[in-house]
């Protein structure tokens, strides 16, 4: 089975946000065969100094970066027959559904999320720590995430821990 890890660094949490960094890192078996990140000029005129201090990332990198609608069309393409997993992926996959249907093409509804999985694991596992952050889980496996909240890290250290959790649980069952 192929898998995209996804995450996406965005102006906000809202509807009307935008998406400024892309990460993904392709994963066959239980191999990280592949990771990127880029980062997107959605059109914005300004970065707000909140996202800047927690992504490093700035209105300048945004302003010199592709525009949003030269890089999302190959993009979606590399995504298609493969399984969409994000660490709380109900946030991932709006944003990825909402750019998709600004470019008239279909919603994406199947997807696994690893929150919701490292849930489950714990809880078949008997462990009773709290949290399902992205931090607890790179903690919970002894992982780095060098660039928290850069997208490719976080993409890469969620292919990390999710390729370690199938080791122990049925991906299967948790597919929306």
């Amino acid at each position: 089975m192929e898998f995209v890890i996804i995450d996406f660094e965005t102006t906000g949490l809202s509807n009307q946000d935008k998406i400024i960094e892309i990460g993904y890192a392709h994963v066959k078996g239980n191999d990280i065969v592949r990771t990127g990140g880029k980062i997107i000029n959605p059109g914005i005129k300004w970065l707000s100094s909140r996202i800047t201090a927690i992504t490093g990332i700035t209105t300048d990198m945004v302003k010199k970066a592709d525009k949003i609608e030269d890089i999302f069309p190959k993009f979606h393409k590399f995504l298609k027959n493969k399984l969409i997993v994000a660490h709380n992926a109900s946030f991932d996959m709006r944003f990825l559904n909402n750019q998709l249907e600004a470019m008239g093409e279909e919603r994406i509804n199947n997807y696994l999320c690893t929150k919701k999985l490292f849930k489950e694991y714990k809880k078949l596992n008997g462990i009773g720590s709290k949290g399902e952050k992205l931090e607890d889980l790179v903690r919970h496996f002894n992982l780095t995430n060098e660039r928290a909240h850069r997208a490719e890290s976080d993409a890469y250290v969620t292919a990390k821990a999710f390729i370690k959790m199938i080791e122990h649980i049925d991906y299967k069952l948790y597919i929306k």
